[in-house]
């Protein structure tokens, strides 16, 4: 609502082949709302592209500079947030057969101000956040009602493969991957392990209040981990979302219960 389309078409000249590219360069701003919340937001440039092949999509990609959103509503008030420059690109994961309808997704945004931020892991300083994550079951996803999609996902296996997140901020860095998804009775379940170095903030209390939890359970933690971590990255406790609970290597965490999604 309230934004406009500019498409660059292909000109007729060009080489006849399987990939068909398509550009749109999309002006703000934009305005949103549902009569009870609203989204407004602004960009300095936002390009959308899309390349399709025979057998399906190839690639869609979205690059976005200076954007700025801020959302209102009853239940949460208002936050604002921000990015120098934010990309995003999908496309059919080439490392899975094509019947696993995988998609690879990479995200990335630069001089981000996130709401929250600060407080979690210290600093008056812009972010940088990255995202690596391949989805199973998803690309052939049909526009259903998301709890009919969501079941039909967990119901054809469908999983997170988290292969990457980091976070920079300054001197804190923290580091992510795992593997999500949904058990039989739709809650959250898996497992992530993390890596950080010189975060403070609450994250960093949290951080430094496992500091005895790892010397005491030091041998089992490192067996369960995968790879070391490497840049100087301190290893965290991994995290399990299992049966409903949250665990912190082998202990769950107090209060914590994950509910069904939908």
């Amino acid at each position: 609502d309230g934004a406009e389309r500019r498409v660059r078409p292909v000109p007729a000249v060009a080489p006849v082949s399987s990939t068909q590219p398509g550009i749109a360069e999309i002006k703000g701003p934009l305005r949103a709302s549902d009569g009870t919340a609203s989204l407004e937001g602004a960009w300095d440039l936002l390009d959308l592209s899309i390349r399709t092949r025979r057998e399906g999509l190839e690639r869609t990609s979205l690059v976005m500079r200076g954007g700025r959103f801020t959302a209102r509503g009853p239940d949460f008030g208002e936050v604002s947030t921000a990015s120098a420059r934010f990309e995003a690109h999908v496309r059919p994961s080439p490392r899975h057969a094509p019947e696993a309808g995988a998609l690879d997704i990479i995200m990335r945004s630069e001089g981000a101000v996130v709401p929250g931020l600060d407080a979690l892991v210290g600093g008056t300083e812009a972010a940088t956040l990255e995202t690596q994550l391949t989805v199973t079951q998803a690309a052939f996803a049909r526009s259903g009602p998301p709890e009919q999609e969501l079941e039909r996902w967990r119901v054809a296996g469908g999983q997170v493969d988290l292969v990457l997140f980091a976070l920079t901020k300054g001197q804190r860095r923290l580091e992510a991957k795992g593997q999500l998804g949904l058990d039989e009775l739709r809650r959250p379940a898996g497992r992530i392990e993390s890596a950080s170095a010189a975060l403070d903030g609450l994250l960093g209390r949290i951080v430094n209040g496992t500091g005895g939890l790892m010397a005491l359970l030091g041998p089992r933690l490192a067996q369960g981990s995968r790879e070391a971590p490497a840049n100087g990255l301190k290893p965290l406790p991994p995290i399990r979302l299992q049966d409903g609970r949250l665990f912190l290597g082998p202990l769950p965490t107090p209060g914590v219960v994950l509910r069904p999604l939908y």
